[in-house]
């Protein structure tokens, strides 16, 4: 989910590339509009569980 290409070949052609970091991306931003006081020093040193499940990522 995190290689250059014209799709994510395990979701099929119509894809776009690159869908992993996409996502994540959005997880981050949605998480960080909770949390607007973490620093990002503070960000890298959370748990990616916890920001995915505080986030309410819906895509």
């Amino acid at each position: 989910y995190m290689n250059d290409g014209p799709n994510t070949p395990a979701l099929g052609p119509d894809s776009p590339g690159f869908i992993g970091l996409f996502c994540g991306k959005r997880i981050v931003e949605a998480w960080m509009k909770k949390h607007p006081e973490t620093s990002l020093q503070d960000l890298m040193q959370t748990d990616a569980t916890k920001i995915f499940r505080e986030s309410k990522y819906k895509p």
